[in-house]
């Protein structure tokens, strides 16, 4: 059984499209599985798919939410309007997370006193880092440059993008266990026992040793091909993040940031 189910709805009414998805992935009571989910900002309020998830899936479960930069893409193509939603449920796979809100106020220290609670959770296993800033949570710069030297102390390798929250005013794109308060910056520490493949790359098809079971993909849907039926995508499950700029936090040297990254991350 594949680690990631993933599903995709695009119904009008975001109550329906969320039940749907929700319904697609099979739930099961008899696990504490993560949820990651990312909506259109085309309806209304894309906050309530966050609500209706904690609802039906219990408040015990970690849930990870991101409005889209964008339109939503998939293994069938792109969608103006809509909501994808993975559960990764895995004893090989472990989550955890801090988000940071205040605009972007004592950046860098804030950024140590996470990075430090998420390296004392690694218990032996590889750790990557995943992490997600709304657009106007400081500057694009100063998080990639603070998360990068973080990244380079701990010896950690680290990939992310930010959200294009705008349509929302002063609320977040990211959505949370909790709610949030402004602008936000989700750090997520994914740790796996035989560690995960990571590749980032511009145009050129993904190179994997292994056979994943599932897949994390941040792209900026401007800059992909009009269909998503390329070597840049898997085919198996994966799930699909439109973001508004990617990055890559290496373990040495600088980072890379820009609309024309594409990062895949295979666990």
């Amino acid at each position: 059984m594949s680690r990631l189910k993933t599903a995709c709805s695009t119904e009008e009414n975001l109550i329906r499209a969320t039940e749907r998805a929700l319904g697609s992935v099979n739930p099961s009571k008899k696990s504490t599985p993560f949820y990651l989910f990312t909506v259109s900002s085309l309806y209304r309020e894309p906050w309530l798919s966050r609500d209706l998830l904690l609802k039906e899936a219990g408040e015990e479960t970690m849930l990870f939410g991101l409005l889209s930069s964008g339109p939503l893409f998939s293994q069938d193509g792109f969608y103006e309007k809509g909501l994808i939603l993975g559960r990764i449920d895995s004893p090989e796979l472990h989550l955890e997370s801090v988000i940071l809100e205040g605009n972007g106020q004592k950046l860098e220290e804030k950024i140590q006193d996470a990075f430090f609670f998420l390296t004392q959770r690694r218990n032996g296993n590889q750790m990557l880092l995943l992490a997600f800033a709304d657009k106007g949570f400081g500057s694009h710069d100063s998080v990639v440059e603070s998360l990068a030297l973080c990244c380079r102390n701990h010896s950690i390798e680290g990939v992310g993008g930010f959200i294009d929250s705008s349509s929302l005013g002063a609320h977040s794109g990211i959505f949370y266990n909790s709610p949030t308060v402004g602008k936000a910056l989700l750090l997520i520490g994914l740790y796996h026992r035989g560690g995960v493949s990571l590749g980032v790359t511009q145009d050129e098809p993904f190179k994997t040793e292994a056979s994943p079971e599932g897949s994390l993909i941040l792209a900026s849907p401007s800059s992909l091909p009009p269909s998503c039926q390329c070597s840049l995508f898997p085919v198996h499950p994966y799930f699909s993040v439109a973001t508004a700029g990617q990055f890559h936090l290496p373990k040495e040297g600088a980072p890379r940031q820009g609309l024309d990254l594409v990062v895949r991350v295979d666990f």
